[in-house]
């Protein structure tokens, strides 16, 4: 964990699970059905790839 405080802490992993959330969201909606089962690594990949060419 980040840090001895209960309230940072708290906040830190919500904001993982809000991100992790997001990403799966956006993989499941805007991917092709052989692209979504690809892990994060991949995925990023796959965006820098849209995004420079």
């Amino acid at each position: 964990m980040p840090s001895q405080h209960f309230a940072v802490n708290a906040a830190w992993f919500k904001l993982a699970l809000v991100s992790y959330n997001l990403a799966s969201a956006i993989k499941g909606l805007c991917l092709s059905p052989d692209e979504r089962t690809a892990r994060f690594k991949r995925y990023r990949l796959l965006l820098i790839h849209l995004g420079g060419g």
